[in-house]
């Protein structure tokens, strides 16, 4: 590897201080992002329905799906070219090749990118507008205090981290993510500074929102993890598959619509989005309610199947034409479906902990990231009795998508389906 792109422990003392500082920025940015979608979601949804897009009927499911690829396309449309470049496969790309600059412009389009989405019933997550926003504001930071590209390297993932964390409520996540997905394959640096990052911004949402895990599922039924070898190996070989076909469907989308202009485009995805809303609302926008439920054995194996498709369509669909939005959160919900059709179908099973080892199994294979799957899952849950069957269904899914079919992380995937050498020559 060459120097310039490892990152070595900074000796700069500043460098703790504008990590808190960068730390911070996210939190806030997250804050008002969140409530931004809930404010929007509550004047078309109705209050305490944010996010129950069944609340409409099919055509004005439809409708709003469309509409907001409209709107999106007509804002694309007039922007920039160089400020269209929005998501994680973004970030990535001028990390390698830019001198870990990023325009704080492109951020702002982000923003206002993904709260559209979400607003609209998009099938998208919101952690792609996180690690957009978080590394924008270690790149701004790093900038205007004259920074070696290392130390703007470390702050870009500081706010990753903080971004996350605050997203999540996850700060440990945060820091997996930033070091496995934003960092990769460069030498480990000094964690303080990305700790201070997470630590920050998790105290700013906490103070907004309180020190709520994103989700609450029922107390989990007891288990002897031996005895579940077979059922895990068996979820993670799932999971992986399901990741698997979810980045191949991204990737095909993604070039078949880019030759379409971006107005068309955009459109198409909100249509295609809105289709598949009408015939399922659980699986549009952050569907987290619907993920809780799948948790809590609220459906049948036959529903969660048409709800799997469902999603996993409309995620790709949407995301490969190009809607501003993330995929993590998508694919906490593709895995819970695995897990809980598993948990129905197979012998002995428990569905609802096959349902929440399966989000951190899809997510791991997805992003090609277990650590930070397996710290996310925790986080989330908080119940520590998951981490070993949760460690053995993450490996098997990490064994069918990277190992046996030879899949990057998606972002890396998109990077060089668009002819992006990524990680850039002698740098990987």
């Amino acid at each position: 590897m060459s120097d310039d792109y490892d990152l070595p422990r900074p000796r700069n003392p500043r460098v703790l201080f504008l990590a808190a500082g960068c730390g911070l920025l996210a939190g806030l940015a997250m804050v008002l992002f969140r409530l931004t979608v809930g404010f929007g979601q509550t004047l078309i949804l109705g209050s305490g329905h944010a996010d129950h897009f069944e609340q409409l009927s099919p055509l004005g499911r439809l409708a709003l799906a469309s509409g907001g690829g409209l709107a999106l396309g007509i804002l694309f449309t007039l922007l920039p070219l160089g400020m269209r470049a929005t998501g994680v496969a973004h970030v990535l790309e001028r990390i390698a090749w830019h001198g870990a600059r990023l325009p704080f412009a492109n951020a702002a389009v982000q923003f206002i990118g993904a709260a559209t989405c979400l607003i609209c019933g998009h099938s998208v997550g919101r952690e792609g507008l996180a690690i957009h926003i978080g590394a924008s504001f270690g790149s701004l930071i790093a900038e205007h205090s004259a920074l070696v590209l290392a130390e703007r390297q470390l702050l870009i993932a500081c706010g990753t981290a903080g971004a996350i964390a605050a997203a999540f409520n996850t700060p440990l996540a945060g820091v997996a993510l930033a070091l496995e997905v934003m960092l990769g394959e460069r030498k480990l640096p000094n964690l303080t500074p990305v700790l201070l990052a997470a630590i920050s911004a998790t105290a700013v949402s906490q103070a907004a929102f309180g020190d709520i895990a994103v989700l609450s599922p029922r107390h989990l039924a007891d288990f002897v993890p031996l005895q579940h070898v077979p059922g895990l190996l068996a979820l993670g070989a799932g999971a992986g598959l399901v990741a698997v076909a979810f980045i191949r469907l991204l990737l095909r989308t993604s070039a078949l619509s880019a030759a379409l202009p971006v107005l068309p485009r955009l459109t198409l995805g909100g249509v295609l989005c809105g289709l598949i809303g009408m015939l399922c609302p659980q699986v549009m926008g952050l569907g987290y309610h619907t993920l809780l439920d799948v948790i809590n054995g609220e459906y049948a194996a036959a529903a969660m199947a048409l709800m799997l498709l469902a999603k996993l369509l409309a995620t790709a669909l949407g995301l490969g034409c190009g809607l501003p939005g993330g995929l993590i959160g998508p694919s906490l919900l593709l895995g819970a479906l695995v897990g809980g059709i598993g948990g129905q179908l197979l012998p002995g099973a428990l569905p609802g902990l096959y349902a929440v080892i399966g989000m951190g199994a899809t997510m791991g294979a997805t992003l090609n990231a277990p650590l930070a799957a397996l710290t996310a899952l925790l986080e989330i849950v908080r119940d520590p009795r998951i981490i070993l069957p949760a460690m053995l269904a993450i490996a098997a899914a990490d064994v069918i998508s990277h190992r046996l079919f030879g899949l990057p992380s998606a972002f890396i995937c998109l990077l060089r389906a668009r002819g992006i050498d990524y990680p850039p020559p002698g740098r990987g």
